[in-house]
């Protein structure tokens, strides 16, 4: 829900459809680990299991460009 819009405010959530899948596992990784701070992330992202993590990477990643 939070990363779906892709508006051009540099204070939004990431836009994934932007994204590449190795670049969203890479956060995600990070969010899990604690080497990236967040509000809400680093809950979620604790909650999923490595090969998750990459599913759902190549799931929302590269999509190419959205619309702002």
């Amino acid at each position: 829900m939070c990363h779906s819009a892709c508006p051009a405010d540099p204070a939004a959530p990431p836009c994934l459809a932007r994204l590449s899948p190795e670049a969203i596992a890479e956060a995600l990784e990070a969010f899990r680990a604690g080497r990236r701070p967040g509000s809400v992330m680093p809950v979620l992202a604790r909650g999923f299991s490595h090969e998750e993590i990459r599913a759902l990477a190549e799931h929302l990643g590269g999509r190419g460009p959205a619309a702002p």
